[in-house]
């Protein structure tokens, strides 16, 4: 797990590097990425929000880190997290189906949870930013074939000048 106390900054807020602070961190242990050998699937039976939590985990871009133990503790976790929703009884006095939720569940849930990375403050204490995609620009190869099938056709060049040339 990462360290206690505030959330740490994103790495491109800072002044400088960590490792030039001047701080006493170790530098991160390498190895190399397996491939995912289990298809994980959510269960068909778990409540909705579980599958949420599922889907969105497995589909966030902590999951290009996760490997297999990683998906067999957010299995358990969500497999838990189902049980912790349905977890129910009559109540003896009134006779009506109530609710028992208990809130060391709840934090052993969410530990779980942030041990895997889950919300943006988890994954700054443990080092990990996302950054948004980079926008694909087109290529100088697919302009001048527009260009190209534009001349053959006659038709107009998409946003260029009279020649054609985009941009100028």
């Amino acid at each position: 797990m990462g360290t206690r106390g505030p959330i740490p900054e994103r790495e491109s807020n800072l002044a400088r590097p960590r490792e030039r602070q001047g701080s006493d961190e170790q530098a991160a242990k390498r190895g190399q990425l397996q491939p995912i050998a289990i298809d994980w699937q959510p269960d068909e039976n778990w409540h909705p929000f579980t599958r949420q939590v599922w889907e969105s985990a497995s589909a966030s871009g902590m999951a290009d880190f996760y490997q297999d133990t990683d998906y067999a503790e957010l299995w358990f976790i969500c497999q838990e997290l189902d049980r912790y929703s349905k977890r129910q009884y009559v109540n003896s006095r009134t006779g009506e189906l109530e609710y028992k939720q208990s809130p060391e569940m709840v934090k052993a849930l969410l530990t779980g949870l942030s041990n895997l990375g889950f919300t943006e403050g988890d994954r700054r204490r443990i080092r990990v930013e996302l950054d948004a995609p980079e926008p694909e620009a087109k290529s100088a190869s697919v302009t001048a074939l527009h260009l190209y099938q534009s001349a053959l056709d006659d038709t107009e060049p998409p946003e260029g000048n009279e020649e054609g040339v985009p941009g100028e």
